[in-house]
């Protein structure tokens, strides 16, 4: 059963300037590898979110660590 992902506006905008700054600071092959990461990763949480750790922030959410090497 896949689950359904939400994006609040914040985290759209998050990503978004991640992504702009990671093109000045990396090379387009590092950017394409880490969206290929993340993308693999969101398919993971919308397969599968009980895979990873409640958070201990906020209730309700899990978190997930795309890369240590990133």
């Amino acid at each position: 059963m896949d689950y359904k992902l939400r994006w609040s506006d914040e985290s759209v905008k998050n990503l978004e300037d991640i992504l702009d700054d990671m093109k000045f600071k990396w090379t387009d092959k590092e950017v394409h590898i880490f969206k290929s990461k993340l993308s693999h990763q969101i398919d993971l949480i919308i397969q599968n979110p009980h895979m990873f750790p409640v958070s201990t922030i906020k209730k309700g959410l899990r978190k997930a660590v795309l890369s240590r090497a990133c």
